[in-house]
């Protein structure tokens, strides 16, 4: 399999990097930051109750996948699970035990 990396080569700030590694693997690299950042709000919010934390973490993590999908690094696939998440959990605070 041969990669073009003309655009990691040709990056000369931070975000070039960034998209360019995120175009280069496909969109898993955003996936991953954000994944990584659910992981650690809620290991930082786990004092509180479980229900309320979730809500919280999600709503996060859509607005920064939205702030990602506004500037062209996340694809709606990518964009919908955080929402998705958010609105599942909107849904076990309000209707859960």
């Amino acid at each position: 399999m041969v990669y073009n990396l003309s655009n990691v080569t040709a990056a000369t700030d931070w975000w070039s990097y960034f998209t360019a590694i995120n175009d280069l693997s496909g969109g898993f690299t955003v996936g991953l930051l954000l994944f990584t950042l659910f992981l650690v709000i809620f290991i930082m919010l786990k004092n509180y109750d479980t229900k309320v934390v979730l809500v919280a973490d999600s709503f996060i993590v859509t607005i920064v996948s939205v702030l990602f999908y506004a500037l062209g690094v996340v694809s709606l696939s990518i964009l919908m699970i955080p929402l998705v998440l958010l609105l599942i959990s909107i849904f076990i605070l309000w209707f859960g035990q």
